[in-house]
């Protein structure tokens, strides 16, 4: 499976677990997973599952990729990337288990002034489109000060800020994010995980 060396599960047994500590006190055994998630793909037929954020996101996804892909290895699949989209699908099931790099889902535009973070602006909307489940995982961005930071400002509403309290501005966000999928995808089926 083409997800990373490191993620490489195609000659691994369809097993999660097989360890054996001694002495005797603690024993986890195999825990068979073919049926269970066999189940969970046909529970994702014709879904598209995104997750959207960095590194930590990535490796979600791959996780889930590569634990569906052992439940069922004989199922064909696609993986495509595109330009920081990267999509894994099992063509039978037509599901998407895709991801999205993007540490900040709201926009960040150059202006005179600097790099503006928009907390009240979605940035790739437009994608997001058709998606049926996102896993959201941002924060880790949020926390970045002086190079690391990708803004200089702040910007909510007709506001501009030099500074404001990272989780105040991380709520704002999401809040932001969320009202995009409610109002442009619907609530009732869409859903959100942060």
């Amino acid at each position: 499976m083409a997800v990373g060396s490191s993620f490489y599960v195609l000659l691994r047994p369809q097993m999660i677990l097989k360890y054996t500590i001694n002495p005797s006190i603690l024993s986890i055994h195999m825990i068979h997973t073919s049926s269970m998630g066999a189940d969970f793909i046909r529970s994702l037929r014709g879904k598209n599952v995104t997750f959207v954020g960095d590194s930590i996101s990535l490796n979600q996804w791959q996780s889930l990729a590569c634990m569906l892909h052992t439940c069922t290895p004989d199922t064909k699949y696609t993986l495509t990337r595109t330009s920081g989209l990267s999509n894994f699908a099992f063509l039978v099931y037509n599901d998407s288990l895709m991801f999205m790099r993007d540490g900040y889902p709201i926009k960040i535009e150059t202006e005179k002034i600097g790099r503006v973070l928009e907390l009240n602006s979605v940035r790739q909307g437009q994608s997001w489109k058709g998606i049926d489940t996102f896993v959201f995982n941002t924060w880790h961005w949020w926390l970045h000060t002086g190079r690391k930071q990708l803004w200089d400002f702040i910007e909510e509403g007709k506001e501009m800020h030099k500074y404001m309290d990272r989780l105040v501005a991380y709520d704002k966000g999401l809040r932001t994010s969320a009202g995009w999928v409610n109002m442009h995808l619907g609530s009732t089926t869409t859903k959100l995980y942060f």
